[in-house]
């Protein structure tokens, strides 16, 4: 909720909720940011601000191999 993250030149910001069990396709043209919100999901990039949680815990700055 509320995350955002900064290119040099580009503010990104992204607001997103999928109900558990639910399925999500993320679509949209290059450079939209698709890749990069799946990166911060990840744990390959910070963001700036804003909660990134799954399935209720706190993944903001957990190493992307960590449970």
């Amino acid at each position: 909720k509320g995350v955002r993250f900064r290119y040099e030149d580009m503010d990104m910001h992204f607001d997103l909720e999928v109900a558990a069990g639910r399925f999500l396709a993320v679509i949209g043209p290059s450079g939209a940011g698709k890749s990069t919100l799946l990166n911060l999901i990840a744990g390959f990039e910070l963001p700036l601000s804003g909660d990134i949680r799954l399935m209720g815990t706190d993944c903001r700055g957990l190493a992307p191999a960590a449970d």
